[in-house]
């Protein structure tokens, strides 16, 4: 019987890291959330540093009994290059105001996962070129705007909604698999390991990470040429989360990635393209993000 005590402790420190994980947040309710980042990006020889500050409201309405429609409202934006403020002059402040005025929706799967209404059947490029045979000029402007923040919304936020479970298991461990998408270019399912550390009765800490080695994908870019490209090296990322137990959402969270590898540009399709020698460049950087609910 001396051994019970220990036995009875261990008991109950592994039921603490046990925790039912899933989605409930409060109907209609607004929450408001800062998100910033600072990256520093070394592409070939040159160096990028590069700040942001968002802050939205997101607030949930119920779509069916497995997802959510999630309406996301920004109320402040700012970027910072080289620890100066960029200026969004002409298509950028158009881009801006875009962004700011107009609510985005989402659908966010109750056990995991957020989707933008996004059309992939055709690429970034593909669509970019499509617009370049706009003449009008403010035919261009209105329809690239319109382009620009599809491609925004498209890849905000769906890293810091895809930690909970594919199912809303009672469990100390788990993986998620994230759809990683540059551009509709290079793609990969890049799967992140996650575990909790810690839980009480209103708060839940979770640690995540996950490594990517290769990407690659291909882009027509006219005139009968297809360019390849390729990353290879490692890009990392680990979260560290703080999670409300009662409504699965974060209530602050810290996402630091770093990555070190080469980008390979093999251009194909012509006699011409296929005697260039493939563009390779180094690509090194970190980068760091926070979240939290104001």
């Amino acid at each position: 019987m001396k051994y019970l005590p220990l036995l009875l402790l261990i008991f109950l420190l592994s039921c603490g890291n046990n925790v039912k994980l899933e989605l409930k947040p409060e109907i209609n309710k607004a929450y408001s959330y800062e998100l910033s980042s600072d990256a520093v990006r070394n592409v070939g020889e040159e160096e990028e540093s590069v700040q942001n500050l968002l802050k939205f409201n997101i607030a949930f309405a119920e779509d069916s009994v497995d997802k959510f429609i999630a309406a996301i409202t920004f109320t402040e934006m700012s970027m910072l290059t080289e620890g100066e403020e960029e200026v969004f002059g002409g298509f950028g402040n158009i881009l801006k105001d875009s962004l700011l005025n107009n609510p985005i929706k989402y659908y966010v799967n109750k056990q995991g996962g957020i989707k933008y209404p996004y059309d992939n059947s055709v690429s970034y490029m593909e669509k970019v070129n499509a617009l370049s045979l706009i003449e009008d000029e403010g035919e261009y402007e209105t329809k690239m705007v319109v382009l620009m923040t599809d491609e925004i919304r498209n890849g905000l936020f769906t890293e810091w909604i895809d930690y909970l479970p594919a199912k809303p298991t009672t469990a100390s461990k788990w993986k998620t698999v994230h759809q990683m998408s540059f551009m509709n270019i290079l793609k990969k399912e890049q799967e992140y390991e996650w575990e909790v550390i810690s839980s009480d009765d209103q708060w839940v800490d979770v640690q995540g990470s996950s490594t990517i080695e290769t990407l690659d994908g291909e882009v027509e870019i006219g005139m009968g040429v297809d360019l390849f490209i390729e990353f290879k090296g490692k890009i990392s990322s680990n979260y560290t989360l703080k999670l409300e137990k009662s409504t699965g959402l974060i209530q602050e969270g810290k996402l630091t990635v770093s990555t070190d590898g080469t980008f390979t540009r093999t251009a194909k399709g012509t006699p011409v393209a296929d005697q260039m020698e493939p563009e390779v460049e180094s690509l090194k950087g970190n980068a760091t993000t926070t979240i939290k609910r104001l």
